[in-house]
């Protein structure tokens, strides 16, 4: 095997550069396709992140809403109850008005 090799010509120099220019041009495309990957995989993390909070946002209304509209009737609940104790409370003096109620 040895012989062989000794008895191929040496590579000439123009063909040494043409081959550096050939390794530099795949090491370019190497580079680049491995940098769109990356690029392409942060486009599509973004995105993921985006849509993700925005179903958050959403959520976070919808759970607003319905915990103001659920104070909303705890408040009219409160005034009516509010309402009914003040009629009863007024009744009741009145009753004790008319009866002559002590308050002992």
């Amino acid at each position: 095997m040895q012989e062989t090799s000794l008895l191929e010509p040496a590579p000439e120099k123009g063909s040494i550069i043409k081959n550096w220019r050939k390794y530099l041009f795949e090491f370019v495309l190497i580079f680049l396709a491995v940098f769109l990957g990356f690029l392409a995989e942060n486009i599509h993390e973004n995105y993921g992140e985006e849509q993700h909070s925005i179903a958050l946002a959403k959520s976070l209304y919808e759970e607003l809403k319905n915990d103001s509209i659920t104070i909303a009737s705890k408040i009219e609940g409160r005034h009516e109850k509010e309402k009914a104790i003040t009629i009863l409370t007024d009744f009741n003096k009145r009753k004790c008005y008319l009866n002559g109620c002590s308050n002992t």
